[in-house]
């Protein structure tokens, strides 16, 4: 259901999952090293390195990908189905 209300729950619940804010060991990026060639070393790596681990989290939950049926050019959903996100 494409509602406002649950998709706001949906958020909430995602922010409960893999807080944005929280302590993750990805993020401590002065414990990381970049890659070798990294033209300027570590300090310009960890510069230009976004603090991400709770959308690697999210990915890893939500997937990356969906499949949508369609057939004749346009969406084949069931009577109660929706595609939402």
């Amino acid at each position: 259901e494409n509602e406002a209300r649950l998709t706001d729950d949906v958020r909430q619940y995602l922010l409960k999952l893999a807080p944005p804010n929280y302590p993750y060991l990805h993020n401590d990026l002065h414990l990381r090293s970049g890659p070798e060639d990294w033209p300027g070393g570590d300090a310009a790596w960890r510069a230009q390195e976004p603090v991400n681990a709770h959308s690697h989290l999210l990915s890893m939950l939500l997937g990356n990908s969906e499949t949508v049926p369609v057939a004749g050019g346009a969406l084949t959903l069931g009577t109660w189905q929706s595609a939402m996100l």
